[in-house]
Parts: structure tokens; C-alpha cells; sequence
């Protein structure tokens, strides 16, 4: 799968570029995958959001983002 955000709102995509599922009318702003690729966390508006395999029905997370951030190497 492939995320794709604009201006006019994100989706997810097939490597071919099918749509699967619209996540939002507004665009994304942070966004990862789990490491096995079932599960997208993202963020709009600084609202915490996961799809998840096989239906990627976009689903809140009430308790926002404030504990949320990147961890790298």
C-alpha cells in the first residue's frame, strides 16, 4: 500500500495506484506504518487516527496526540 496526502485530503492506494480507502478530506500530517504493514497511524489536524487490514476503516483516537512522536536512530 501507498499513502498519498494533498491539499484535497489522503488515501491509501495500491502499488498499481487503485484507491483503497480515502483517510481523510484534509491532508495527513505524520503518518507510519506498523512494521508488518496491517496497521497506519496518522495525525490530522493534531488528531490521532489508525486504519488497520482487511477493511482500513479510519478510526479516532480520543486521546489525541500529546504523547505522541518520532523515535529514529
Amino acid at each position: 500500500l501507498v499513502a498519498s496526502s494533498q491539499d484535497s485530503g489522503s488515501a491509501l492506494y495500491t502499488i498499481d495506484g487503485s484507491p483503497v480507502v480515502s483517510l481523510s478530506n484534509k491532508p495527513v500530517e505524520k503518518a507510519f506504518f506498523t512494521p508488518d504493514s496491517r496497521k497506519l497511524y496518522f495525525t490530522v489536524e493534531n488528531s490521532l487516527f489508525a486504519v488497520a487490514a482487511p477493511d482500513w476503516k479510519p478510526l479516532s483516537h480520543p486521546d489525541g496526540t500529546s504523547l505522541f512522536g518520532w523515535v529514529g536512530y
